[in-house]
């Protein structure tokens, strides 16, 4: 996945954020528990004061492509999930193919 691909799928997804969120009957503050991201980040991404980064898509990816309800919502949003679906194969290929650190 190039940069511009995944600067794409980051803006795409923080314009899906609020919908999909409540698609899930999540509050900012579960959403927030679910993925690490401070409950503030998560308003200002939805907001639009804060630019998603990779850091603050890969948790909400995790938590939104795992659930049968909001993967669906991808569509709309033009989000190609079989896209993400291969980057995330690669890397865990990428990450079983690293030594261990001892």
């Amino acid at each position: 996945m190039t940069e511009e691909e995944k600067n794409i799928m980051m803006h795409k997804m923080t314009n899906a954020l609020p919908v999909m969120r409540k698609s899930l009957n999540l509050s900012q503050g579960k959403l927030s528990e679910m993925t690490g991201l401070g409950r503030s980040t998560i308003s200002a991404l939805e907001t639009g004061k804060l630019e998603m980064t990779w850091s603050s898509f890969i948790p909400l990816l995790t938590i939104f492509r795992i659930n049968p309800e909001s993967r669906k919502l991808f569509e709309p949003y033009e989000i190609d999930i079989e896209q993400l679906n291969d980057f995330w194969i690669v890397q865990d290929k990428k990450s079983k193919k690293k030594p261990a650190q001892e």
